[in-house]
């Protein structure tokens, strides 16, 4: 149609999505392998590892930036995972540390103003066969019957990493702004994920 304006590549060159990798922004693997999880000092030095930039090496370090906005794409079960495998289910720092290692992250990546978005997985059909079958509010429904009766990934409760970002002295005075999507089903296949997003403002 006439009223229709063709934009120049240049027009869009603002917007243009810039690869910066292959970066563990995390920096936490090899301190995991070598933790010794009886040692508070330790686990301290993991947290604060996790919670900025000191883990990346040199070069990485020479490509990172505060952004205006930050997302993570539902890595954080294959990180809590690790977690988990390192220190134990049971230890008592082990939500700090998953606190530490995405939330204290992302929070650090994000430039004063800016919106991080954590798209998180957190209950299979492998534990839930009936989740293809369910949707709106069904599903809404059942997930919240799951949750109260802990059928998710260990450290995925998205009502739980909202209070987290609420209530964690980490987050104190950072964020104005915190919002939580309705779950929806990712088919993966041989099995299908509820997926949710939470979405914070830095203040």
């Amino acid at each position: 149609p006439r009223s229709a304006t063709r934009l120049s590549h240049h027009a869009f060159s603002k917007f243009a999505v810039n690869i910066r990798g292959p970066h563990d922004l995390t920096g936490v693997w090899p301190a995991l392998a070598k933790l010794d999880t009886s040692s508070n000092e330790q686990v301290d030095q993991l947290i604060a590892l996790s919670s900025q930039w000191s883990g990346l090496s040199e070069d990485a370090l020479a490509d990172v930036e505060s952004f205006g906005t930050v997302i993570s794409s539902c890595l954080m079960s294959q990180l809590v995972d690790g977690v988990i495998q390192a220190l134990g289910e049971s230890h008592p720092r082990c939500m700090d540390v998953i606190s530490a290692i995405r939330l204290r992250l992302m929070m650090e990546l994000t430039t004063a103003g800016g919106n991080a978005i954590l798209f998180t997985d957190f209950v299979s059909s492998d534990t839930a066969p009936q989740l293809p079958t369910l949707s709106g509010k069904a599903l809404s429904s059942t997930l919240m019957t799951m949750l109260k009766q802990h059928n998710f990934f260990t450290g995925l409760n998205p009502l739980r990493i909202q209070m987290l970002l609420r209530d964690d002295p980490a987050f104190t005075g950072k964020i104005d702004s915190l919002h939580g999507q309705t779950p929806w089903l990712w088919n993966f296949g041989p099995r299908h994920y509820a997926v949710t997003a939470i979405r914070f403002r830095k203040t």
